[in-house]
């Protein structure tokens, strides 16, 4: 993406952060939108045993709670900002039309916010410690070309509790779950026709950055989101003492340049989430895909744009 587009941007943190914000304003379903079947929700036990303590330990819950997400791409990762706990979802949901013609988009979103709804009510009762560690639940639905269909989130409060949905609980349940007001249809055609004879696919890239971030914790990963400004990826890594000058966050951030020149649809914007070991977020930045496909890493360190915390004036 250029200068010019990045400038589109939101200006404000939480709406920058897509996949970190609660939406307003829910959309209008339609009575022959499809429906997403029933995710069950599995018992759970009563406790996460740490060292011999019972307590909720957010990274150990990861784990058993993306094993019983029904999809096979998944990323399931958690992160403390601005005093509010999250856990984020994203979520690749292959029954979504990934060329809808213009009368099948709503549809779309439809079904991407019922599958949204159902997996929080799955996420927030799937373990008692999800309750206790996670104040809000953000979600990503994309298709199976990666185009976002829903980016949005819901309160554990507005969550119903128990295994089972009723029809009224459902229908309340999507009034709560909504997506960002400024989700629009994702473009078309991204990147170039004819790729280039180096490009790679998102399972490539993706191959590549868990292999230069291993050995990584859970609470590490990586995906890819379509919207209507292009085509972003989202990076989350950690640091068990990390500080917020280029000196500790460098090195992971030109991983991500190596990995990431390749791609194809090429990156518009790369948005890095550099947390400690418990989660809570130190330094958000944002790079346009310009600066990451320059030859010049320097050229890159110099065009990142911190988005938290804020720079002072």
């Amino acid at each position: 993406m250029s200068n010019r587009s990045m400038a589109k941007s939101p200006i404000s943190l939480m709406v920058l952060l897509a996949v970190l914000l609660t939406a307003c304003g829910a959309r209008s379903e339609q009575s022959q939108t499809p429906t997403v079947g029933p995710v069950s929700t599995p018992a759970a036990p009563a406790t996460v045993e740490v060292g011999g303590a019972s307590r909720c330990e957010p990274n150990n819950l990861l784990s058993q709670l993306k094993d019983d997400i029904p999809y096979s791409q998944v990323s399931l990762l958690h992160n403390q900002l601005l005093a509010v706990r999250y856990l984020n979802l994203w979520v690749v949901y292959p029954d979504l039309n990934s060329a809808p013609a213009a009368d099948e988009v709503e549809a779309n979103h439809a079904q991407a916010t019922e599958l949204a709804a159902r997996l929080s009510h799955l996420l927030a009762n799937d373990h008692p410690c999800v309750r206790v560690s996670f104040e809000q639940i953000t979600m990503t639905i994309v298709d199976s070309r990666y185009n976002a269909w829903f980016v949005g989130g819901i309160g554990m409060e507005d969550i119903p509790s128990g295994s089972d949905l009723t029809e009224d609980e459902m229908a309340t349940l999507k009034g709560h779950v909504v997506s960002s007001a400024a989700l629009q249809s994702p473009v078309e055609h991204p990147g170039p026709d004819v790729p280039p004879a180096d490009a790679c696919d998102w399972g490539m890239a993706l191959e590549g950055l868990r292999t230069q971030f291993a050995p990584a914790g859970p609470n590490v990963d990586f995906y890819l989101v379509i919207d209507q400004d292009g085509a972003n990826v989202w990076a989350q890594w950690e640091d068990s003492n990390p500080g917020q000058t280029s000196e500790s966050f460098l090195p992971g951030v030109l991983a991500l340049q190596t990995e990431l020149q390749c791609l194809n649809p090429p990156v518009d914007v790369l948005w890095m989430v550099y947390t400690d070991g418990a989660g809570r977020v130190s330094v958000v930045m944002a790079a346009d895909g310009e600066a990451l496909r320059n030859p010049d890493p320097s050229y890159l360190v110099d065009h990142l744009r911190v988005i938290y915390p804020e720079p002072s004036s």
